[in-house]
């Protein structure tokens, strides 16, 4: 799915801002106090400061240039991220999704997710930097009832589940 925008909130809006710009070299679009809106090739994230909402978290995932996984992790390394190792990898491959995944958190606990799916091609000759962050393609929604809230979304935004669901987990959407 190819998101053009996504609105979190965060309690401490200067640790955003340090994260996704001084250290992920991500534009800022427009900010203050309140709120910071970064560019993330195709699409913006934008976080709002929260007084009432303790520590929210998100899990979103960024699409990246497909043939340079490899050099994302070396990018996240050089920046002095740690990534979340998965079965004591850093890269996880989806045969279902047909991609491979890095994961890590950011300054105030979200969980980001740097996806290279292999049926987008795309051909970008740099070493990897921001630039290779094309758009952001899926944003994570905790419910307690995953079926419902599934049929809710469905309904109100004429999507439909991508591949299969279950009670835990409903991916909707496209692929595109």
């Amino acid at each position: 799915m190819k998101i053009k925008e996504i609105k979190l909130l965060t309690n401490n809006i200067d640790a955003v801002r340090d994260f996704y710009n001084k250290i992920l070299d991500l534009p800022i679009i427009t900010g203050s106090n309140s709120f910071v809106t970064f560019q993330v090739g195709k699409s913006q994230l934008t976080f709002n400061k929260t007084e009432t909402i303790i520590e929210p978290y998100y899990h979103f995932a960024f699409n990246i240039t497909e043939y340079k996984v490899l050099e994302a992790i070396n990018w996240i390394n050089r920046k002095g991220i740690i990534i979340n190792k998965v079965n004591n990898n850093d890269l996880v491959y989806s045969q279902t999704w047909n991609s491979d995944s890095i994961y890590f958190y950011d300054s105030v606990g979200n969980i980001v997710e740097f996806i290279a799916r292999h049926n987008q091609k795309n051909q970008i000759s740099n070493e990897f930097n921001y630039w290779d962050l094309i758009n952001i393609s899926e944003i994570g929604l905790p419910a307690r009832d995953v079926n419902t809230l599934s049929n809710i979304i469905q309904e109100q935004y004429k999507e439909q589940v991508y591949l299969s669901s279950d009670s835990l987990f409903a991916p909707i959407g496209t692929r595109k």
